[in-house]
């Protein structure tokens, strides 16, 4: 309509650089820690992988279980399961072989390889859709400079390991 082209375009909120450093330096110190944590509890003891598995699920069970009681109402009129499609089922099938075989990955091999692992898969899926499905998308500048440093980063571990 006219009055819609007449408005101005929104405004963006302003940034705040040095917050928002701060807050991915604490995610990555929050995500190393976490990594290092689980990777000494799973190679630590005599326990079996699957045993540790439950342990560490322990607490989500108990925060479900808690959001469960909240909302008892509505599940008690509509079931457990309302609102899950087949798409919902194959995310929780592939979130749950995710965390299987992260837990395998850290009990058998290190948090820095996990950590390795993800922008990996990035760099892979990003080139698969580029290549196999045609997206027709071009890879820009920081897409190339950071699959770059990932790919050294990883060279330079493997070589010093």
């Amino acid at each position: 309509t006219a009055s819609a082209a007449a408005l101005p375009p929104p405004q963006r909120p302003p940034r705040n650089f040095a917050l928002g450093l701060v807050g991915v330096l604490i995610a990555c110190l929050c995500s190393g820690l976490g990594g290092c944590f689980m990777e000494l509890l799973l190679k630590e003891g005599a326990q079996s992988l699957p045993r540790r598995n439950l342990q560490m699920a322990f607490v989500s069970v108990l925060i479900g279980l808690l959001k469960m009681w909240s909302e008892r109402q509505r599940l008690r009129d509509g079931g457990l399961f309302q609102g899950f499609s087949k798409l919902v089922w194959a995310m929780i099938a592939l979130d749950s072989a995710n965390g299987l075989l992260v837990s395998v990955l850290l009990k058998y091999t290190s948090a820095v390889l996990k950590n390795f692992a993800a922008p990996l898969g990035i760099i892979c899926n990003l080139l698969i859709s580029r290549c196999v499905l045609g997206s027709g998308r071009r890879f820009n500048r920081r897409f190339m400079i950071g699959t770059m440093l990932v790919l050294l980063a990883l060279g330079m571990y493997s070589s010093a390991a």
